[in-house]
């Protein structure tokens, strides 16, 4: 034990007896102006000086002072002010009178190589710490570089069966020593060395042996002895070995859509492969890729990992992406159920739903709105008309708000004008269009006779033409005013009508049947399916409604399986895909509606939802811009349970049911209209027009001022006189409706001008002056 001289005067001084302390001795010692004699005590050793040499990492022999000493005993210890060295200790071997002997070791370990001193004291005296006397030790070292073996990392080893490990390099033990002569003993067969025995300093790789090597955990201590030192190291090593596993060079995607976005952001290219880079053939994995995002196709759909990685193409659609509506979507795809790819696609692009009026005169200067979403001052600039930039036109436009853009118009020459908004993906982002037609002469009023069940009569401005839809014969019937006279054209054959309603385009009809939709031509006549519909194999006994409101899209009364049940559903005009257009109003889901009846306000922002089961009789008025109920209720607020008809004004301001009651936009009754077999309203909500049913088919018209509202159960006041219709109308036809009385068949409409008014009966349909 090492201590220094202050230690020991406290220790003397509390007369504590040391471990390196001689028992009390006398006689003999020097003495001088060193420190080792004072007259009373004194202490001399057997050397001033030991040396010591040796190679690093290895024992040196020990070397014997002898200290005599005239006082209480012998302690050792350093210099004032002095650190003990880490390499060197002293040991008491034993006293015999006045001598004790003391052994001194030199650990070197890893201590650099070259020479090293430090000096011991020994010291004696008193033992109540007075009287101290000392003499010095100087001890060198002079030592040589000696055998060391050395990782330069971690030997734990990740490898895949017959395939790739980590580290990928192997991990370096480095030799050092002067004069070695060193061996790998019993060296892993799971493990290869560059070299297992050397006779000079210098580096060995060591890697993972995979000839042959199955999956599975491997351990070993190996030791890289020296037989010139004796010395040796110890390493640990292992490998965890791992069967095959898929691989895909990513897996992660982060888009951002906007008008800047190139084409080649649309698709991504990724390999996939396995931990073992296809090698271990008898272990390949056969994989299946499938998308769970109408967003994303992905090609090839099946594949091995074996031999070179396979290509997979994820391309993001874009049909979906024309229509996708600005926000954050997620979609995904999946390899082998569990691997999944994973989108963050941010849509920030403008979308054009439609444009009111949709059409316009040619030649004549006018003003249109554009209703979209997410509109902003910057898109103004990407508008087109007919791919043209708004200035090449002449046009120009002003953002009034997120949702609108006010389209001033010099005077154009007829023709169909797309509307769309130019970025360089090449997507339109709009469903609008604008039609210029040339001036069409005044329809006026006439007789078309004709048979049929015409539940609804629809005027189209842009051809002064005129649709019956005609559910006992499957047809749309289309009537054509000539200038002269009205005359017929072709029908269109839709099988199971049941609704029809136009598009906001001026160039489409779309009929529902009791299966699916159609789209109808407006100028060929021709009829095509609309496909995401219901299944037309599963045929339904009712049939469904349809509403094109301002949206870019349709709502339906769509089936629920092959069942009688239906629910609302809202079908996108660009994407084609079928969605949920109420989901978000959770206390008012769409199935509320269960085989419901919806008609749409004439600027088409607001839809009119009602249920037509024998329970519930849910009704809703919601405004399609907002997504948002502006009223809704059930039969326990209404009182009403069937809603097989609905006729809004323009703004949806009033709503007629069932050509009855008529009710405001808070769910309040205002007033009724007498019995009638045919109703609705003016644009501007400030009248309704009757068809009142005579003896021998005959009958009349009435006005009614709807403007102040004068209670549930009292009927609106009659403007001016009737407006006798003395033709035959025919009764009704109730084999193909189930409607609560049959007179409720019969279909009515206006001009836009509101000069004539339409009445579709049984035997016949009707042109009515209006004053």
């Amino acid at each position: 034990m090492i201590e220094n001289t202050a230690v020991l005067r406290r220790i003397l001084g509390a007369f504590a007896i040391l471990l390196l302390l001689a028992g009390c001795g006398g006689g003999g010692g020097g003495g001088g102006g060193d420190g080792s004699s004072n007259g009373r005590h004194s202490i001399s050793l057997s050397t001033g000086s030991l040396s010591f040499s040796g190679v690093q990492y290895t024992t040196i022999p020990a070397q014997t002072v002898t200290a005599t000493f005239k006082g209480d005993g012998v302690a050792v210890g350093t210099l004032p002010g002095q650190v003990p060295v880490s390499w060197l200790q002293v040991l008491s071997t034993g006293t015999s009178g006045n001598q004790a002997t003391f052994s001194v070791q030199v650990t070197p370990g890893g201590l650099p190589v070259g020479t090293h001193t430090s000096t011991l004291r020994f010291l004696s005296g008193a033992a109540d710490g007075s009287s101290v006397v000392h003499r010095d030790l100087t001890v060198t070292l002079n030592l040589r570089e000696g055998f060391k073996a050395t990782a330069a990392a971690d030997m734990r080893f990740t490898a895949t069966e017959a395939g790739p490990y980590t580290p990928a390099d192997g991990v370096n033990i480095q030799i050092t020593g002067e004069n070695v002569a060193w061996s790998i003993e019993d060296p892993p067969a799971w493990l290869q060395f560059s070299a297992t025995s050397g006779n000079a300093r210098g580096s060995i790789n060591v890697r993972p042996n995979m000839t042959g090597l199955a999956a599975g955990y491997y351990q070993q201590i190996f030791r890289i002895r020296d037989s010139v030192s004796g010395g040796s190291w110890g390493m640990f090593a292992s490998v965890q070995v791992n069967e095959p596993q898929l691989t895909l060079s990513s897996t992660q995607f982060d888009i951002l859509l906007n008008a800047q976005t190139p084409l080649s952001a649309l698709q991504y290219n990724l390999a996939v492969s396995d931990t073992a880079l296809g090698q271990n053939i008898p272990k390949a994995i056969s994989w299946g890729a499938s998308s769970n995002s109408p967003l994303l196709t992905v090609t090839p759909t099946t594949g091995s990992t074996a031999g070179a990685p396979t290509t997979l193409t994820v391309d993001l659609d874009r049909d979906q992406l024309n229509a996708l509506r600005s926000g954050a979507y997620l979609p995904t795809a999946t390899i082998n159920t569990y691997t999944y790819l994973r989108f963050n696609l941010d849509v920030r692009l403008p979308r054009a739903n439609t444009i009111d009026p949709y059409f316009v005169t040619a030649g004549t200067p006018a003003t249109v709105t554009l209703l979209g979403e997410n509109l902003i001052q910057e898109d103004l600039a990407l508008l087109r008309m007919n791919g043209q930039p708004l200035s090449a036109l002449g046009a120009s436009a002003t953002l009034t708000n997120e949702r609108e853009i006010s389209l001033t118009l010099p005077a154009l020459a007829a023709n169909d004008y797309e509307v769309s908004f130019h970025n360089e993906l090449g997507l339109s982002r709009s469903a609008a269009a604008l039609k210029v037609v040339v001036a069409q002469p005044t329809p006026g009023a006439g007789d078309i006779v004709t048979t049929g069940n015409r539940v609804k009569l629809l005027f189209d401005p842009t051809r002064t033409r005129l649709y019956g839809v005609d559910v006992l014969h499957d047809e749309i019937e289309r009537y054509q005013w000539n200038g002269t006279q009205w005359v017929t054209l072709s029908s269109v054959s839709i099988p199971r009508l049941a609704d029809a309603a136009l598009l906001r385009d001026g160039r489409h009809l779309v009929a529902s049947t009791t299966a699916l939709l159609w789209k109808v031509d407006l100028d060929s006549g021709v009829a095509t399916t609309m496909s995401a519909t219901a299944d037309p194999t599963c045929i339904n006994t009712r049939g469904h409604t349809v509403a094109a409101p301002a949206t870019g899209s349709l709502f339906a009364d769509a089936r629920v399986g092959c069942t009688t049940s239906s629910d609302v559903k809202e079908l996108d005009l660009l994407s084609n895909v079928l969605a949920d257009p109420l989901a978000p109003e959770t206390s008012y889901m769409d199935w509320l509606f269960d085989t419901s009846t919806l008609a749409t306000s004439g600027n088409g922002r607001v839809l009119a939802i009602g249920s037509t089961r024998t329970s519930g009789g849910h009704y809703g008025l919601f405004d399609v811009i907002n997504r948002t109920f502006i009223d809704r209720g059930d039969s326990f607020r209404y009182n009403y349970y069937y809603y097989y008809r609905l006729d809004l004004d323009r703004t949806g301001t009033r709503v007629l049911i069932n050509n009855y009651t008529v009710r405001d936009r808070t769910g309040a009754d205002i007033g009724q209209l007498p019995a009638n077999e045919a109703a609705t309203l003016s644009a501007d909500g400030t009248r309704a027009y009757a068809y009142i049913h005579g003896a021998g088919g005959t009958g009349h018209v009435a006005i009614f001022d709807i403007t102040t509202p004068v209670g549930a159960l009292n009927v609106f006041p009659q403007v001016g006189a009737d407006i006798a219709v003395p033709s035959d109308m025919g009764a009704p036809d109730t084999t193909s409706l189930n409607f609560p009385t049959g007179y409720d068949s019969f279909g009515m409409t206006l001009s836009p001008d509101e000069q004539l008014l339409f009445i579709g009966g049984s035997a016949r349909i009707v042109a009515i002056d209006l004053p």
